[in-house]
């Protein structure tokens, strides 16, 4: 399901589920499955990867944790050296995708 369509879906459940981390949605997802309730399975799939894909960018260690802004961004910090040597934090909104996340990373 597509990110937007699981924001609708879940309203204020999505942002929340993901802001507990993946075990959390994966276990809403399950209780959606043994519920029988496609619709909100699939959105909590879809949080799932949003998580999945938060923990994968935390895992590099950027100086500050990755933020979901509810809207399908994500708000990642990076450290900047200049050419003087002075050391800074950056704040850049992507997509929610791993493309996204790759190119800011250097892959």
């Amino acid at each position: 399901m597509p990110e937007p369509e699981a924001r609708e879906k879940l309203g204020g459940d999505f942002a929340y589920a993901i802001a507990l981390g993946k075990a959390y949605c994966m276990r809403c997802a399950r209780e959606a499955r043994l519920a029988d309730d496609i619709e909100r399975y699939a959105a909590y799939q879809t949080a799932v990867r949003v998580a999945q894909l938060i923990e994968w960018i935390n895992g590099h260690f950027p100086p500050e944790p990755t933020l979901f802004n509810g809207d399908g961004t994500l708000t990642v910090a990076t450290t900047v050296v200049d050419a003087g040597g002075r050391t800074f934090i950056e704040h850049d909104v992507i997509p929610a995708t791993m493309r996204a996340a790759r190119d800011l990373l250097g892959y």
